[in-house]
């Protein structure tokens, strides 16, 4: 704990406090597209009593046991969807913030440059998206489990580690290589007695702690899975996840090895091309220290040509994910410059969360932007390879100064990018219409989403008037904010379903209504532009005696 209060803890308060400001103005801002709502999906069918593992079929609902909590406590208070979107882009400010300062008291020791970096993370949001997701608490779930590893000073501090390094592996299943690479090492550690983690801890003498901290949230997810189904059941959806999975193909690590490439040179190339070069020199150069200032210069240049080459194609995709790269190689350059080494950053923080980059690329089929997520933490640890070298040179140095323009870029570049964009929304400037009903009540996006969205949720009102919170509403297309608006069960397998494509989504949906028949929907909405596409749904459900309504866009089948 802080037991004394210095000038740049102080300093990490008043940033702190302005960086939320930020995220709440921040908070309001940009239309629900697509992730979001389904996201929250997943925490609000549980809270409504659906079995995780059952009664959801895809292969990314393992997060809504994290975010299940957050959805319960809102329907517990508000009684309805109404305002979810908003609460759950609060809940992630939550846990973002708690991320934050958690770390802040870990690496308190990195004095300044500790508020600085984590000001970087504090900046970012996964895919430019304020919300609850695999993705949030993946990076708040690592940032701890890394800063836990840093400030341990003794074995029992690896529980804490553990439940962290948990919550990243129920993220991303892949992570758990994590845990198996620190095992095997501690394995070998056993024989030769020669790796120590940070403070001189031995390796193997942490495995314990840290497989207990993870068998502690192992305990309490079986826990919440078991309470609602039984095991044979669990084993017997599992065939009807895996068969569900229609976006994400399954690949070799040789061939996401080479995309992984492939992708950083869609707008890496600068960097793929001459940091190489720039650092192989460095490391042969036994007077390199003397020539600290030509190695800087020309990775100030690389990192000004890269972050010019992002901006040109800024409007084609959130870009937040990516603005995260580029300093990477002025902390990696910092690092090999700086007589005495820092390690534990190196190693935690660079390596560690450039290992974790290729996790995100095993499990998104985003490519770059998915890749990028990760180096937000590598980010956090290139800003304090920086001080180290800083605080090295002295403020009488002119490569100090090169230093300090390299994170000066890194934040306006960042900061653009995050108080202009959000995720798939126009610019700022467009957002200036509020939307006042339904689960994206409060928030503020462009004139079109708002009319489109409250012109659909008027005609909701109008077909689903006799509806009750035990009525199962289906809806064959994508759009998964339309089941939080019904405040209904949910009766698909996935609100994502096979996305873009009814026709699919429809036919895994026949299997799962043929295993769950209690999932059987009492309400159909479809949608009058697309209905043709699903002539044998209509014929079936007008067999079934299913009655009629109709507005402007859509047609109700309910009985």
């Amino acid at each position: 704990m802080i037991k004394q209060v210095k000038k740049y803890d102080i300093l990490f308060v008043i940033l702190f406090i302005i960086v939320l400001s930020f995220l709440v103005f921040k908070s309001k801002y940009g239309y629900i597209y697509n992730d979001e709502p389904y996201l929250l999906s997943l925490g609000y069918r549980f809270a409504l009593g659906d079995a995780m593992l059952v009664d959801e079929w895809s292969i990314m609902q393992l997060v809504g046991f994290l975010i299940y909590p957050f959805a319960k406590i809102f329907i517990i208070m508000n009684g309805n969807t109404e305002g979810i979107i908003l609460f759950g882009r609060y809940s992630f400010i939550l846990v973002w913030s708690l991320s934050v300062i958690y770390s802040y008291i870990c690496i308190r020791k990195y004095k300044y440059w500790a508020t600085i970096s984590l000001m970087s993370f504090y900046l970012f949001a996964p895919l430019d998206m304020m919300t609850l997701s695999y993705n949030s608490f993946f990076l708040a779930g690592l940032l701890c489990f890394i800063s836990t590893l840093i400030k341990a000073t003794s074995t029992k501090n690896y529980i804490v580690a553990g439940l962290f390094l948990a919550i990243v592996v129920l993220c991303n299943p892949f992570a758990i290589s994590i845990y198996i690479i620190f095992s095997i090492i501690s394995l070998i550690n056993l024989k030769i007695n020669k790796i120590f983690l940070s403070n001189n801890i031995k390796i193997h003498n942490a495995w314990p702690y840290l497989t207990l901290g993870c068998f502690i949230l192992l305990t309490l997810f079986l826990g919440f899975v078991l309470s609602k189904s039984s095991l044979y059941t669990i084993i017997n959806s599992i065939q009807y996840i895996l068969a569900s999975n229609t976006e994400h193909k399954v690949l070799s690590v040789f061939v996401l090895f080479i995309r992984y490439f492939k992708e950083l040179n869609k707008k890496f190339n600068y960097i793929l091309t001459f940091f190489p070069i720039l650092l192989l020199v460095s490391l042969l150069d036994k007077k390199k220290y003397k020539h600290r200032i030509i190695y800087l210069i020309l990775t100030l240049i690389l990192l000004y040509f890269t972050f010019n080459n992002i901006l040109k194609t800024i409007y084609i995709y959130p870009n937040l994910n990516i603005t995260v790269i580029p300093l990477t190689v002025v902390g990696i350059m910092s690092f090999v410059l700086t007589k005495n080494k820092d390690y534990d950053i190196f190693v935690y923080f660079i390596f560690l969360g450039i290992f974790c980059s290729f996790l995100f690329q095993f499990s998104s089929n985003l490519g770059l932007p998915a890749i990028g997520t990760a180096y937000s933490i590598v980010t956090v640890g290139s800003i304090i390879l920086i001080g180290n070298l800083i605080d090295e040179l002295g403020f009488n140095n002119i490569s100090t100064y090169i230093l300090l323009i390299c994170i000066g870029i890194q934040f306006c570049y960042q900061g653009y990018i995050r108080y202009d964009r959000y995720y798939l929304d126009n610019v700022m400037a467009t957002l200036n219409s509020k939307i006042e009903v339904g689960p994206a009540k409060g928030i503020i996006t462009n004139s079109t989403d708002c009319e489109t969205y409250t012109l659909h949720y008027e005609q909701f009102q109008m077909l689903l008037y006799d509806a009750t919170k035990e009525d199962v509403f289906y809806y064959p297309y994508s759009n998964p904010w339309y089941y939080l608006a019904t405040n209904m069960q949910i009766g698909t397998y996935s609100t994502w379903g096979s996305w873009g494509d009814p026709v699919g989504t429809n036919k895994i949906n026949q299997e799962y209504f043929k295993q769950k028949p209690y999932k059987q929907p009492t309400y159909v909405l479809l949608n009058k532009n697309h209905d043709i596409q699903l002539y044998e749904l209509i014929e079936n459900l007008n067999k079934k005696g299913y009655k009629k309504r109709e507005t402007n866009d859509f047609i109700l089948y309910f009985k």
